[in-house]
């Protein structure tokens, strides 16, 4: 008896280790640069940089809780890590899977230097329970691009957000200008974007499969892999695409895909006016922007949601009552 319990333990975390645990939307939003944000380079060249980064509240990543995020300094500029010492265990998120670099980083001296073009900075927006950490790196250089002349001439501009209500993830991508695909993806068809929930920094292997999108840039899609690096987006997203990874947690009322309560917001994207069909009884509705401000709250069951006087772009609405809540992601255009 004792042997099949283990065996049968074994199998359930295996399955659970093994099996997709987020699942990806993915839409458009004008991309703003963060201003009055926490320079973590502070106007200095960088790369392969290891920052720490405060989140600005307790982050669930794969059913772990989190306070603070910080860059692998293996990890090609882009990979964040919930390990502080690269030691043991540990979740990753791949933002942008490249290598990149300061654009005035000089290969030749290589250490950081004044006269940063490419500012990596971070700021926490919202007020208790509907904060966001926003991470950007802002013009940023690719290594093999600077390897090959001395001169940098791709750049990207990459945001990534961590939502406290729901644990969502987004990728946010800005303008970018590609001009050798080969040479700055060092051979691959783009980049890879992705999550981690076990790497184990005393072996260098993986405790887990990966989650990669794959496919093309406007429209990836969510697979399981076995290598971080062998699984790519095709192309470069466009200026305002969005890569929302949303947790898949049984029974919690916080995840945008999978609830036990039946709803629907119609048509979404919306003009304006938006109608709530919900199985919930005796709820309230609370709009919340990307800054993670309340906009709007109206108690008492709405059936339909006037947006007309908003600006337009992405906002989360969430519907509470005493029986549980859902937090479904609307979009005004």
């Amino acid at each position: 008896m004792r042997i099949i319990l283990i065996l049968l333990i074994t199998s359930v975390l295996f399955t659970r280790l093994n099996a997709q645990r987020y699942v990806l939307t993915t839409s458009t939003s004008t991309y703003t640069e963060l201003t009055n944000a926490t320079s973590l380079t502070q106007g200095s060249t960088w790369d392969d940089p290891a920052y720490s980064v405060p989140i600005g509240f307790e982050f669930t990543f794969y059913d772990t809780s989190y306070s603070s995020i910080y860059f692998d300094p293996q990890g090609l500029g882009c990979e964040l890590t919930f390990s502080e010492t690269n030691t043991g265990i540990s979740g990753n998120i791949y933002s942008f899977g490249a290598d990149l670099i300061d654009r005035a980083y000089n290969l030749d001296l290589d250490e950081p230097e004044a006269g940063g073009l490419s500012e990596i900075s971070y700021k926490t927006e919202g007020t208790t329970g509907f904060r966001i950490l926003k991470i950007e790196w802002k013009n940023a250089g690719f290594y093999s691009d600077i390897d090959e002349d001395g001169v940098s001439t791709d750049y990207v501009n990459v945001q990534l957000w961590l939502y406290e209500l729901t644990g969502a993830i987004e990728i946010h991508l800005g303008p970018s200008s590609i001009s050798n695909f080969i040479l700055s993806f060092d051979g691959a068809p783009g980049p890879f974007i992705g999550l981690l929930e076990s790497y184990n920094y005393d072996t260098y292997e993986l405790e887990a499969q990966v989650e990669l999108l794959s496919g093309p840039a406007a429209n990836p899609s969510l697979v399981l892999s076995d290598d971080i690096y062998d699984t790519f987006i095709t192309g470069i997203p466009t200026d305002g695409s969005v890569y929302v990874l949303n947790q898949i947690v049984i029974g919690s009322s916080y995840s945008l895909e999978k609830s036990k309560f039946e709803t629907v917001l119609y048509p979404n994207p919306t003009l304006g006016n938006v109608k709530i069909q919900t199985s919930l009884q005796n709820y309230s509705a609370t709009l919340i922007n990307t800054q993670g401000e309340i906009v709007l709250t109206i108690p008492n069951s709405p059936k339909s949601l006037d947006l007309s006087p908003l600006a337009l772009g992405v906002y989360l609405i969430q519907l509470k009552s005493k029986s549980g809540t859902v937090t479904k992601r609307l979009v005004k255009s």
